[in-house]
């Protein structure tokens, strides 16, 4: 799968080369900001909203989460499973959706810009100069850096289980959440 912010999603199957492109719904959001693959489709977060797309079909449905005016004064958008839910990261906050579609706020309000879910299950939030880890419906703290690093717009574990957040403000930060320590690299200037 491959979002695109104006021309929505496509799917390239890596056998054939071939590429399938999905136009998104009238009145909807191109901006594929958030991919998540389910059974039968893929979800996608736009500017205005999360949607389901039927990969057999190319249907779509338009899932009314928050009012799209909401969404586009922060369009940060992020996806994740969690067992048979779904965790919906955006820039109004943070929603649980289960199997039914049936959505609930989880988490303090506000704007939720990555999220990432570990090898052992863990997910991890990222938001404006702060890492939460999400145990149940709740956000705890567990990282910030608000001088340095500013919003965290991606989040990737490492091979030894550390976490690599990248920031909009000054780059690069590994953070291990076994011994708290922090290493920020900069472009600029290099390590820190």
């Amino acid at each position: 799968w491959v979002g695109s912010l104006s021309e929505y999603v496509a799917r390239l199957d890596l056998r054939t080369g071939a590429v399938r492109r999905y136009a998104a719904l009238p009145g909807s959001g191109r901006d594929a900001r958030a991919l998540l693959p389910v059974p039968g489709g893929v979800l996608v977060g736009t500017s205005t909203g999360l949607h389901r797309l039927d990969t057999d079909t190319g249907a779509q449905q338009r899932w009314r989460i928050h009012a799209p005016a909401q969404l586009r004064a922060a369009p940060a958008q992020a996806l994740v499973r969690d067992g048979a839910d779904v965790v919906y990261g955006n820039g109004v906050g943070l929603v649980r959706i289960d199997p039914a579609r049936r959505a609930r706020t989880i988490g303090a309000p506000g704007p939720v810009t990555a999220l990432h879910r570990d090898a052992g299950g863990a997910i991890w939030v990222g938001r404006a100069r702060a890492l939460h880890r999400l145990r149940g419906d709740s956000l705890v703290p567990a990282w910030s850096d608000p001088e340095r690093i500013g919003t965290i717009v991606a989040i990737a574990r490492a091979h030894d289980g550390a976490l690599w957040l990248a920031g909009d403000a000054t780059g690069l930060a590994r953070w291990d959440p076994r011994s708290g320590a922090t290493t920020l690299l900069r472009g600029d200037r290099g390590r820190e």
